[in-house]
């Protein structure tokens, strides 16, 4: 009978150790995070299943804008203290794995960025440098430095991957790259002061936030031209959109508030209040959650995109400009 119960018992603890390991790396696998880049307070990480910010990363001072490569294992920032350099952050060992040299004795000012479709290549581009510059991923290396006449405010990669819009503050125009030929197709002038471009999910629109008229301009991206614009609040300054592309999320820095756009009629579906000028937006994978910096409050909003509400606030670091989800 004694043996009977340990062979028993021993039979548990076989089936259930594995079962317990399974459950705790299901968990850990889980985790949503989000990424907030601070002027002054280098990069906040924030688990959104206990909602709070669990770690800082030093990014240096002067840190605009930030960008997560298609794999979600590194992350971008533009640092200010080291004039002139892309720093990439191993996700995994929260690490600097490298450091590019750009625009060399120069003020890079606002840097701008986007990857590839497939990670291989981040095309970076700055505010005070007129130069183009292509970047392999694979040594973090600098391949290629076209130069334009380039004062760039953002820029998007077209859909097939094969171009780069790229809108400009001075003058204000948008590029259309050509990444095979490596040379501008197109320039196609517009009158505004323009914030950000962003591309809709299926590449046949691009939109512009125009800050001196507060709208969103809508270019159709076969003849670029505007064939739509909506209306929104004080001084647009970031944008994001829905998966299916229905709605657009815009953050309106002197309203205080978060526009939805609905896409099929260009009108203004919700007004969020949130925190004081607010500045980079995201949305999670579902497109249920979108995330907003709060520039002069030091938070970064948690709005409940189907309720369109905000939710909470949490602290960041000083000045948060960009945010990013990852999953």
């Amino acid at each position: 009978m004694q043996n009977d119960k340990l062979k028993l018992k021993n039979k548990f603890k076989k089936i259930i150790i594995p079962l317990i390991i399974i459950i705790t790396f299901t968990s850990t696998a889980s985790a949503k995070t989000l990424y907030v880049v601070s002027q002054y307070g280098g990069i906040s990480v924030i688990d959104l299943s206990l909602e709070k910010t669990v770690k800082g990363i030093p990014a240096g001072r002067d840190s605009i804008n930030l960008l997560s490569d298609p794999s979600g294992r590194y992350i971008v920032i533009g640092n200010g203290e080291e004039a002139g350099k892309i720093w990439v952050i191993d996700r995994i060992s929260e690490k600097v794995a490298a450091k590019i040299p750009v625009m060399k004795g120069k003020t890079a000012g606002f840097p701008f960025f986007i990857f590839s479709k497939d990670g291989s290549r981040l095309f970076a581009a700055a505010r005070y440098s007129p130069e183009l510059y292509i970047i392999g991923t694979k040594e973090w290396k600098v391949e290629k430095t076209i130069p334009l006449k380039l004062s760039a405010e953002g820029m998007d990669i077209s859909i097939d991957g094969r171009h780069l819009y790229i809108i400009n503050r001075e003058p204000q125009n948008l590029l259309v790259f050509n990444l095979e030929a490596e040379k501008v197709e197109r320039s196609t002038n517009f009158e505004g002061s323009f914030a950000s471009i962003l591309a809709s999910p299926d590449g046949k629109l691009l939109y512009i936030a125009d800050k001196a008229e507060s709208r969103i301009l809508v270019i159709d991206a076969s003849t670029f031209e505007v064939v739509k614009s909506a209306i929104v609040g004080t001084e647009p300054v970031d944008m994001a959109i829905s998966k299916d592309g229905r709605f657009l999320y815009v953050s309106c820095r002197f309203s205080y508030s978060l526009v939805v756009i609905d896409t099929l009629e260009m009108k203004a579906a919700a007004n969020i209040p949130v925190g004081i000028h607010p500045w980079g937006v995201a949305l999670n994978s579902e497109g249920t959650e979108a995330y907003i910096a709060n520039y002069n409050e030091n938070t970064v909003s948690v709005v409940d995109a189907i309720r369109r509400k905000e939710i909470y606030r949490l602290p960041t670091g000083v000045f948060p400009t960009k945010v990013i989800f990852v999953p």
